[in-house]
């Protein structure tokens, strides 16, 4: 059986753990090098890396238009 994550207190309402992620658990940015490829018919792809000293890569993709910050 899976394990299934389950909210305690005031945590089991979803919208306080929208806001509480919003307003108090800020993670600090990660320092990343941005990489400009451009396609033969004109449009570009950023990528960000971030460099840790390994040799893992995770790919994460969120919308086709959206933003790294």
């Amino acid at each position: 059986m899976p394990n299934i994550y389950k909210a305690c207190g005031v945590f089991k309402n979803p919208h306080i753990n929208t806001l509480y992620g919003h307003f108090f658990d800020r993670p600090q940015a990660l320092p990343f090098t941005r990489e400009r490829l451009i396609h033969a018919l004109g449009f570009s792809l950023y990528l960000d890396w971030v460099k840790n000293n390994n040799n893992k890569l995770i790919i994460f993709t969120h919308g086709l238009e959206s933003s790294s910050q």
